[in-house]
């Protein structure tokens, strides 16, 4: 196994058993809900908000992957204490029977596990206790041990949050939130789920009924408040969800109280996404809203229905949902069944707060980082693209896409007081690593130490303060380059916790990967302010040069902000890349003039060996030759930016013979523009024979109708002996009618030369969207 490198404190997990007090209970509220409580964690909304949790409780630390006895995470479960769980072991946990929450108090704290995080087979994790926070866990059940279960089920329990956990391939629901009622004491209240994963339960498995592979049966009653937030729901036969209330209005006539909001839901299996189909003799008093959410139909879909109303006693609000990307302005449109006057509510149903997002925008949002995204595993990176590519499918078994992946683990990051906090991030926060403090709440805003240290793991770089000192092995470094000097010739793994890393780095060494461990790209930045009249020139103003082979790097930001800095106009590139083989997933790559450069190496004399990279997923901006270089580039799936200019040349690509292999390709990506980036161009030509070609690219920005541009007007005469080539380009100014006399419009066989198969193949047959 190559080493690997932790910069920052990467998800790593705290050290010990602390014991300290516990904190006051705080009165409840007639609703169930607590009186002056603080949130569970900062971005905690909906029902469950104000869990407690484990706070000011004990410090668990799981220390192996076994199913039960010490150091499980059974056994830190069955604790009958407040507790705060803590991972020093990343891996998959192969349970024996249902991991079931039964004490209450607890926090589960996925974040902290050193390495690619936590996932559970073959048993559900069950939650029946109060005051119960689970963050950043994966569940994925799957049909080796031939039980007929969700993945994730909330059975009891009031004051209940699960925030980014991953959820799938179950033999019933995927996640589900649901009792019968029975005893309204022993029924669950208050619950949240939010920014979390319901994907591809087994559709035609083990289950005794054959085809059920659902999302989630969410019922409840007796006034329960149910929150599910910026979730995707993804690849299940129906289910999506299937909200109720299994008590009768006899028994029950304050009925059940859901919302709906901002979740993505996409490929259900037949016409409709949801449904309640609680009628006749089983009607019941259950209200809902649906707000802002997005509903994408798949390839099992067979209509464009959000939901399916049975219930003569439902009433609902629909606002805001777009049915595959249209915004309907009669919101009961996307409604089958009953959905009358008496079904429609006047105004929202009062639930609990949740700051909601617009449906486009919650569309990106949920997909940057829904699940447990600080170190994505390869199935959920697999479901997130399946939704952007609106592919997959249901699914019968986990076999079918490979199964559970290897998960690595780091050593634990050392924690001399077992408190639950790092020493270098006490260190680094002014605090004594010598003086056991986690269940202190120094600054007094309501959450411990330990708390503000697991909320410093997953929050925005904007808040995290000056925590973010590499480390290497356990052993802290002052900085990402000498994280990077301390790799072996071989190279290795650096993962990149949340944070900003300002510095120049240089890589050399082949074999080296860098990746971010927040949930999105932006919440790792490694930024530096340098240009071309300040450093002696273009190539040596980046904020990355990579130069060894096999470089990877993913979900993150490279940034060289020169130009916000600097009145002077200058040349600033924040990645450079001469290496072979590089591949590059999930980057935003900021800066303005030549952001990228993508290169090959310099040797004794020509021909030099051209390198070949792969940009897949990224956003790249900038407005004057902001991808230019001389290499083998395929950029899939990518969005191009245009930042304010009075004239945008997104490429400068340089051959200098004809028969050289080289050339910029973009296939699937889209052009944008912001405000005041006027007259686009695909690009112009920095050496004779510069070779550029644009498949199936999407115009939103202000595209010059000629598409390309000269080197420099009236001067030269480069167009002429350019590779400029289109094909299947839709949007703004597509006409090829209009375009430069020269620009070559491809046929589909002709574009087949450029697939990225056959374009980055050579000699050795490399093919990096394999990988």
């Amino acid at each position: 196994m190559r080493s690997r490198v932790l910069a920052s404190l990467s998800c790593s997990i705290l050290g010990g058993i602390a014991g300290c007090s516990s904190p006051q209970s705080v009165p409840a509220n007639p609703t169930g809900q607590l009186a002056e409580a603080p949130l569970a964690f900062p971005g905690a909304e909906g029902a469950g908000r104000l869990s407690l949790g484990g706070r000011g409780g004990r410090v668990v630390k799981v220390t192996n992957l076994n199913d039960s006895g010490p150091g499980s995470l059974r056994a830190a479960l069955e604790l009958a204490e407040p507790r705060t769980i803590l991972f020093d072991v990343s891996g998959t946990i192969a349970l024996e029977s249902p991991l079931e929450i039964e004490q209450p108090r607890v926090t589960i704290a996925g974040q902290s596990a050193p390495g690619d995080g936590i996932t559970l087979k073959n048993h559900s994790l069950i939650v029946a206790a109060d005051d119960v926070v689970v963050r950043y866990i994966r569940s994925r059940l799957g049909d080796e041990r031939r039980t007929e279960s969700d993945a994730i089920w909330v059975r009891s329990g009031r004051r209940i949050v699960l925030d980014h956990v991953s959820a799938s391939w179950s033999v019933d629901e995927t996640l589900s939130v649901n009792n019968g009622f029975k005893d309204p004491q022993t029924g669950f209240y208050d619950v949240t789920v939010q920014w979390s994963i319901i994907a591809e339960s087994l559709n035609r498995s083990v289950h005794v009924k054959g085809a059920h592979g659902y999302g989630s049966l969410i019922a409840g009653g007796h006034g329960t408040r149910i929150s599910f937030h910026h979730n995707l729901w993804a690849h299940h036969q129906g289910r999506n969800p299937r909200p109720g209330n299994p008590v009768p209005p006899a028994r029950d006539p304050l009925g059940a109280f859901h919302d709906y909001r901002s979740n993505v839901f996409y490929d259900w299996g037949g016409a409709h996404s949801g449904y309640n189909a609680d009628t006749g003799v089983k009607a019941s008093i259950v209200k809902y809203n649906f707000v802002d959410n997005t509903y994408l139909p798949g390839p099992a879909s067979t209509g464009r229905i959000a939901f399916d109303e049975s219930n003569e006693l439902a009433q609902a609000w629909f606002a805001g949902n777009t049915m595959d990307g249209e915004l309907p302005a009669d919101q009961w449109t996307l409604v089958s069944g009953k959905k009358g006057p008496e079904h429609r509510l006047a105004k929202p149903v009062d639930v609990a707060p949740v700051a909601a997002d617009p449906a486009t925008r919650a569309f990106e949002r949920v997909l940057g980082t829904v699940g447990a995204s600080l170190a994505r595993d390869s199935v959920d990176r697999r479901v997130v693209q399946s939704v952007r590519d609106r592919s997959g499918g249901l699914i019968d078994s986990q076999t079918q896409v490979g199964g559970w992946p290897a998960l690595a683990s780091l050593p634990p990051l050392l924690d001399g007081d077992q408190d639950g906090m790092p020493d270098v991030w006490e260190q680094s926060n002014g605090m004594d690593p010598y003086v056991a403090d986690g269940s202190v709440d120094a600054d007094k805003n309501g959450y411990t130490n330990l708390e503000e240290y697991l909320h410093d793991l997953t929050t925005a770089p904007a808040s995290r303060g000056k925590f973010s000192q590499p480390t290497y092995n356990g052993t802290p470094f002052l900085s990402l380059q000498a994280a990077v000097n301390a790799l072996p010739a071989n190279g290795g793994e650096i993962l990149l916790p949340p944070g900003e890393y300002r510095e120049k780095i240089v890589i050399d060494k082949p074999n080296v990967r860098l990746r971010g461990l927040g949930a999105s790209p932006s919440d790792v930045i490694v930024v530096w302010s340098d240009a071309a009249a300040t450093a002696g020139g273009t190539f040596r103003s980046a904020t990355l040069h990579v130069s060894g082979d096999n470089f990877r790097a993913e979900n993150l930001t490279i940034q060289n902000d020169y130009h916000k800095r600097s009145d002077q106009r200058s040349q600033a590139v924040a990645l450079s890349v001469t290496g072979d083989r590089a591949v590059f997933d999930n980057l935003r790559l900021l800066g303005a003039q030549d952001t990228l450069y993508a290169g090959s190496k310099k040797c004794g004399s020509d021909p030099c060996p051209t390198s070949r990279q792969y940009f897949s997923n990224c956003y790249i901006e900038g407005h004057v030759d902001f991808i230019f270089g001389d290499s083998k580039a395929f950029f899939e799936r990518c969005q191009i930016h245009a930042i304010a200019h009075p004239e945008i040349l997104i490429t400068a690509h340089a051959r200098t013979a004809p028969d050289q292999d080289k050339a910029f390709v973009f296939n699937n990506c889209t052009v944008t523009g912001e405000k005041g980036a006027e007259r686009i161009y695909f690009g112009r030509p920095w050496r004779d024979y510069a070779a550029v070609i644009f498949m199936n690219t999407k115009v939103e920005g202000e595209l010059d109708p000629q598409g390309w541009r000269e080197w420099t007007p009236g001067k030269t005469d480069r167009l002429r002996l350019a590779y400029y080539a289109e094909f299947n380009t839709s949007g703004r100014n597509s006409d090829m009618s209009q375009r430069q006399s020269h620009t070559k419009i491809l046929s589909a066989a002709e574009a087949q030369r450029w697939a990225l198969s056959a374009f980055l193949a050579g000699a050795d047959g490399w093919n990096p969207a394999a990988m």
